[in-house]
C-alpha cells in the first residue's frame, strides 16, 4: 500500500490552468509519489509559474520542443520510477483521494493492469456544476465497446507500470492517443478494473484541441484501421458531418458544435 506512484502532466501553452492542475497532484492524500510536468514546448508563462514548484522540489520539470500530447506523455513515462503511473492533464483536476482509492483498489485486485473510474465535467471555471456522461462505462467485455468508440478518459486511468514496458502512446496521433493505447491494451490482455467512483474533474472549454471535429474524426479513423483493419461506416459520416459545419457561418456552427458537444453528451450529476 505504499508504491510509488508518478502523476505525469503534460503541458502546452496551459499557463492559465496548469497551477490548479499541479496542486491537486501534489495535494493527494496518498503522499508516496511523483509528479512530472513534462512541457512540450510551451510559449506562454508556463514555465513561470511553475519555477516555484521546481525549486522546492515539488516537481519533477521536463522542457520539449512540441510533439504533441502523445510524446509528452510518453517523455513522462520514461522519465518516471513509479510502480504505478497516473495521467493528467495541464487544464483538469483529480480529486484529494483520487491516488489513494486507486491505490486501494488495485491493490485488492489480483492481477490488475489499469483502473479507471467515472469522471465529473465542468465547463470552463464553473467546478460548482459538475455533469458526467449519459452514457456510463460499465465493466464487461472492453474490447467489443472499445471497437465502438473511447469511454476511458485518461485522466481516470491508473496504470501498472508493467504495461508500459510493452506499450508507449502512439506519437502519430495528435487526438485519440488514450484511446488507441486502450485497444492495444486490451488486444495484449491486459486486465481492465472499473470502479464508480468520481475521482477527476475534466475542464470542457472551448479552445482545447477536443474542439477540432474534423481533426478528432480523421484521427478516430485512423485508430480504428491500425487496430481493426476497417471503421465503421458510421464513422465515415462522422467526419462529413463534420466537414458539413463548416458551410455555416462561424457563430452558427459555434453555436451548433457547442449543443452537439454539451447538451447531448452530459447530464447533472
Amino acid at each position: 500500500m505504499n508504491s510509488l506512484v508518478s502523476i505525469i502532466i503534460p503541458t502546452f501553452n496551459t499557463g492559465k490552468y496548469i497551477k490548479e492542475a499541479v496542486d491537486s497532484a501534489i495535494n493527494q492524500t496518498y503522499k508516496n509519489k511523483e509528479v512530472i510536468v513534462v512541457d512540450d514546448g510551451s510559449t506562454d508563462n508556463t514555465k513561470e509559474i511553475l519555477d516555484i514548484y521546481i525549486q522546492d522540489n515539488k516537481i519533477k520539470y521536463i522542457y520539449q520542443e512540441n510533439r504533441g500530447l502523445a510524446a509528452a506523455r510518453n517523455t513522462g513515462i520514461r522519465n518516471s520510477k513509479g510502480n504505478f503511473l497516473s495521467f493528467l492533464d495541464a487544464d483538469d483536476l483529480y480529486c484529494p483521494e483520487k491516488i489513494k482509492k486507486q491505490v486501494e483498489i488495485s491493490t485488492n485486485t489480483p492481477g490488475f493492469n489499469i483502473a479507471y473510474c467515472v469522471a465529473g465535467h465542468f465547463f470552463n471555471d464553473d467546478k460548482e456544476n459538475v455533469y458526467t456522461f449519459k452514457n456510463k462505462p460499465v465493466a464487461g467485455d472492453q474490447l467489443k465497446k472499445l471497437s465502438k468508440g473511447n469511454f476511458i478518459n485518461v485522466n481516470t486511468a491508473f496504470v501498472n507500470r508493467r504495461i508500459v514496458e510493452n506499450i508507449l502512446f502512439d506519437e502519430n496521433l495528435r487526438t485519440s492517443e488514450d484511446w488507441d493505447f486502450w485497444i492495444r491494451a486490451s488486444f495484449s490482455g491486459y486486465k481492465f478494473l472499473f470502479h464508480n467512483d468520481i475521482l477527476v474533474l475534466t475542464r470542457i472549454r472551448k479552445d482545447s484541441l477536443q474542439s477540432n471535429f474534423v481533426l478528432q474524426k480523421k484521427n478516430d479513423i485512423y485508430v480504428l484501421k491500425k487496430n481493426f483493419g476497417k471503421a465503421p461506416l458510421k464513422f465515415y459520416i462522422k467526419l462529413g458531418l463534420s466537414y458539413l459545419l463548416f458551410i455555416f457561418p462561424k457563430p452558427i456552427r459555434k453555436k451548433i458544435t457547442n449543443f452537439l458537444r454539451y447538451n447531448l453528451k452530459y447530464e447533472h450529476s
